[in-house]
């Protein structure tokens, strides 16, 4: 009988500890697991405030560097004539004149030798040229590009806006309208009406 006992109260003290031993490990696992979610928690918190951080400096660093005041000039990517693309942002470091204008427009025409001779031969500042197939009554892609190649202006760079975001990027109001864009990318100035090279000239000795 005491035999008997005895071998029942090692049976339950086993099954007890076996329990134990278990609700023990679930709990440590559940506690590691834990731990490891917390720690993800962490991490990615410092990912995203590294992040923050890169964006913040990039932002300080871009606003260090302007040498104008003013805000940037709002990038565009166009096609030129042959399809090349022609992307603003790509240029910092060197003084651009974006110059929009439409073939319908009786001064832009008048204009137009003494642009192709002012890009042949400045380099104080890069000359593009922007035009908007479709919109403000010009012509459709195919049919500008056939008239103006018949101009045979050789320097002129032509960029073609056929969605008319620049109209809008750069509240075009009256044809011609003047970008005039610093090293820096800084948008300068945005001024209506027809430049000639003396006053370019004036303008860019002044922008840095």
């Amino acid at each position: 009988m005491k035999k008997g006992l005895l071998t029942g109260f090692i049976a339950l003290s086993l099954l007890l500890t076996a329990c134990s031993t278990g609700n023990q490990a679930n709990q440590d696992k559940m506690q590691e697991d834990k731990e490891t979610t917390m720690e993800d928690k962490m991490n990615t918190m410092k990912s995203e405030e590294k992040v923050g951080q890169s964006s913040d400096e990039m932002a300080e660093a871009m606003a260090s560097k302007k040498m104008n005041q003013g805000d940037l000039a709002p990038d565009f990517d166009l096609p030129d004539l042959d399809g090349n693309r022609y992307k603003l942002s790509d240029q910092q470091g060197k003084k651009v004149y974006v110059k929009y204008w439409a073939s319908w427009c009786p001064i832009c025409l008048a204009g137009l030798s003494e642009l192709d001779e002012l890009s042949k031969n400045t380099e104080e500042y890069e000359i593009v040229t922007v035009v908007s197939p479709g919109h403000n009554g010009e012509k459709s892609k195919e049919d500008f590009i056939k008239w103006f190649e018949s101009l045979n202006y050789k320097n002129i760079k032509v960029l073609m806006d056929e969605s008319g975001q620049f109209i809008e990027d750069y509240g075009v109001r009256s044809t011609p309208t003047n970008a005039i864009v610093g090293s820096d990318g800084v948008l300068v100035k945005v001024a209506p009406g027809q430049l000639n090279k003396e006053t370019l000239d004036q303008i860019y000795a002044e922008v840095k």
